[in-house]
């Protein structure tokens, strides 16, 4: 009988993030060239959950259908 033993290793992509505070930029930096360049904007705090749990209403839905769909 022979048994295989592997062991998976799986590395974060590191990303460096920086907000400029005058003109709310945010960016991000892969290997020191920007990958995204993201304008922030000053928001109250009611906006902010509606938009969050919309998200994540929508990230449950598709989650659902991937594992349903035995696709995962």
């Amino acid at each position: 009988m022979i048994t295989l033993k592997e062991k998976l290793f799986f590395r974060k992509v590191k990303l460096k993030k920086e907000l400029n505070r005058k003109s709310l930029n945010l960016l991000t930096y892969k290997n020191k060239k920007i990958v995204d360049n993201q304008i922030c904007t000053i928001a109250n705090y009611v906006d902010y959950e509606t938009k969050f749990n919309d998200i994540i209403s929508t990230l449950k839905e598709i989650w659902k259908n991937e594992y349903k769909n035995n696709k995962m």
